[in-house]
């Protein structure tokens, strides 16, 4: 169930453009001296129809992995796997079912292949870890399974469009110019 492993919703560029304006907006208006609180409120419907529209998606998803079990089973054994395993193979196995039936059900229900779904896990954790911790390149790599930084680096950049120190440094020069930091 994948809202539950990860209550983070992961937002368009676009609902995340639009958020941070309309916070932004409810900032600006709370610092005059005769705030509006209408404009305040319906600021805050926008938010949170915004918000509400996007966390739909990740619920349509949760609503799939409630009526497939098998999907379930093999977004639990990503999770638990993803680190050693990144072939379908392994987790098809497990499921007791072929990799072509586990693509087919990833392909029908989720719109994406049981690899992209591994990759998507292994791109997700790489980011927590860039964010999140000081570790070199070299050492995330080797924690998610890599034997090679160039390999993880490579992977990183098809998933992402950016190099994994790239990603880090947009996040350092996101923080230290970011308007939501006051």
């Amino acid at each position: 169930m994948a809202y539950q492993n990860h209550p983070v919703i992961d937002l368009t560029a676009d609902a995340f453009a639009q958020l941070h304006y309309e916070f932004e907006s409810v900032k600006q208006e709370l610092k005059r001296e005769n705030s509006l609180i209408p404009l305040i409120t319906a600021r805050a419907g926008v938010i949170a129809a915004t918000v509400s529209r996007e966390a739909e998606s990740a619920f349509t998803e949760f609503k799939v992995y409630q009526s497939v079990p098998r999907l379930a089973k093999f977004n639990m054994l990503i999770d638990e796997f993803f680190r050693e395993q990144k072939l379908v193979a392994f987790y098809a196995e497990k499921l007791h079912i072929s990799p072509n039936y586990l693509n087919i059900l990833c392909k029908k229900h989720l719109k994406i292949s049981a690899t992209q779904l591994i990759h998507q896990r292994i791109s997700t954790e790489a980011k927590r870890l860039l964010q999140s911790t000081e570790r070199s390149i070299k050492e995330i790599a080797f924690e998610l399974g890599f034997t090679d930084q160039a390999y993880f680096s490579n992977f990183f950049k098809l998933q992402t469009g950016t190099s994994p120190s790239d990603f880090r440094e947009d996040l350092q020069v996101g923080e230290a110019s970011s308007p939501l930091k006051e």
